[in-house]
Parts: structure tokens; C-alpha cells; sequence
């Protein structure tokens, strides 16, 4: 069997492309969304507001009561852009693991793939590379659907077993198992990121588990408006414009739909043209 896991924010439209683009991989999709953010403001439930109709028998959905962690909330000393011992990052691992509650036919020699709701992987790619421990690199899309970044980041998405995941949790698979996972790269997917309007990046910026980012927030207008990177990273965090036909099919078959989360032209080494 074939599984698809990940946690849900925000990202309704992105989760609708990546189920239609990898429907024909996956068995089952599980999904939890938490009545937290990663923060620890209490958050209203998104998923179930959306059709997923078109998935119906394959999604199994839970939505999960986050707690607070006294003593562990709030910004750390000396945090950084790492995964630290605080509330926020508490909480993320407790999201993460918990899709197992929904996974009590999980086997030994299932294929799981743990992703972020905004990371697509090809299935040919999953087909060819899933008898492997695999961590993806993929492009990186910001703000928009055709922004995308001049190089690839690694992302949250592993192929594993699902004996590995009853040995070790999720989260021990995505945080203990880098050493043994081959890193890929290339035209295996997609990662959009922040996408959905200003008002969702930002609140997403505010609430994420990288609660040291939060003060980012403002550059939201001008990162829509520029293409210049949400964090002020610098120039390896350049945009260029992809062209339509490097998307998902499923958004060049639906362009009219998803043509708001389009962003202005931009030139090949960043920047608006």
C-alpha cells in the first residue's frame, strides 16, 4: 500500500493540485490539521470548508488538539533558523506524528511518503525512486505559482517504509534518518511556498513553527509586489519567472482557475522585468 502523509494550514488550493497530480501513486492520504498553530494561537479549521469530494474513500482526515508546553513558549535564547526545544516546535512534532492514530492498517512494507501539504513529488519519480530511503530536493516556488527559485532547496518530502515508521514515529523518520537517505534532485516535483494571497503568507509567517521569522511579517507587501525574498536572505534567495509549461498539468489544464495565484513577469535572474 501506498501512503500520502502530511499536516494541513493553509494551503487549500496547493493541496487540491497535489492530489490531482499524484493520484494515480497514492492508496490512502492522511491528513491532520491542528486547532493550534505552531505558535500556539488557537486557530480556526480550514480543510473541511473545501470539496475533496473527488477524493472520497482515499482521504483520512483528523483534526488534533494541540497543547501548550508551559515553561517552553515564546522565542528560546540564541534561536535560529533550527528546530530548538520551544513550544512552537513542540507542537510541530506533535502534528507530525500523528497521523499514525489514522494508519492502523499500516504494514512493514508499505511505501509512506511524508511530505509538507505544499510539496509535490512527480509520481513516474515515486514509482522509480520508492524502493529507496529518499529525501527530495525540490524547485522551490515563493508567493506565486510561477516564482520559483534560481536553485533547490531540500525538502521535508521521504520516501520510507512503513516499518520504519513503527520503529522510529514520523517525526524520528523526518528529524533521525538524514544520514541514511539518499538526497535527490532535478525535475522531481514541486514545493510552492506562502502561496494563497498576502494575507495567508503573512499569517502563515506569524504562526509558523519558526516563530524568529515572525518579525518578517511586513515584507509581505513588497516580497508580493518584488519578487525580493520574504526573510531578506540575500541574493541566493533570487526569483525568476518559470514558464507554464514547467507547472503542475493539472494547473496548465485549469489555468483560468488558478490564474490569481499567477505573479507579475519577472526577469531570469530576479527581480520584476
Amino acid at each position: 500500500m501506498r501512503w500520502l502523509v502530511f499536516p494541513y494550514f493553509n494551503e487549500a488550493e496547493v493541496v487540491e493540485i497535489k492530489l490531482a497530480e499524484m493520484e494515480s501513486w497514492f492508496d490512502a492520504v492522511v491528513i491532520v490539521e491542528g486547532n493550534r498553530t505552531y505558535a500556539g494561537a488557537e486557530r480556526e479549521l480550514d480543510f473541511q470548508k473545501h470539496d475533496w469530494s473527488r477524493w472520497e474513500g482515499k482521504i483520512r482526515y483528523k483534526a488534533i488538539d494541540l497543547p501548550l508546553f508551559p515553561g517552553f513558549e515564546g522565542l528560546q535564547p540564541s534561536q535560529d533558523f533550527t528546530a530548538v526545544a520551544n513550544g512552537a516546535w513542540l507542537r510541530e512534532e506533535y502534528l507530525r506524528n500523528s497521523p499514525l492514530s489514522l494508519m492502523p492498517d499500516l504494514e512493514d512494507d508499505d511505501v509512506v511518503l511524508l511530505t509538507d501539504a505544499d510539496e509535490i513529488v512527480k509520481p513516474d519519480v515515486l514509482r522509480r525512486l520508492e524502493s529507496y530511503s529518499v529525501r527530495f530536493h525540490l524547485p522551490q516556488y515563493v508567493m506565486h505559482l510561477n516564482w520559483r527559485w534560481v536553485w533547490e532547496p531540500q525538502a521535508v518530502a521521504r520516501i520510507t517504509t512503513g516499518g520504519q515508521i513503527m520503529q522510529k514515529s514520523i517525526q524520528g523518520v523526518v528529524r533521525g534518518m538524514e544520514g541514511e537517505m539518499r538526497p535527490v534532485m532535478g525535475d522531481m516535483g514541486w514545493h510552492f511556498s506562502y502561496m494563497g494571497g498576502r494575507e495567508r503568507a503573512r499569517y502563515k509567517i506569524m504562526q509558523a513553527a519558526h516563530i524568529e521569522l515572525a518579525k518578517h511579517a511586513g515584507n509581505v507587501e513588497r516580497s508580493f509586489e518584488t519578487g525580493e525574498d520574504l526573510f531578506s536572505r540575500g541574493a541566493s534567495y533570487q526569483l525568476y519567472e518559470a514558464p507554464l509549461d514547467e507547472l503542475p498539468e493539472y494547473v496548465q489544464q485549469n489555468y483560468e482557475r488558478f490564474e490569481w495565484m499567477f505573479g507579475d513577469k519577472l526577469d531570469p535572474v530576479g527581480g520584476r522585468a
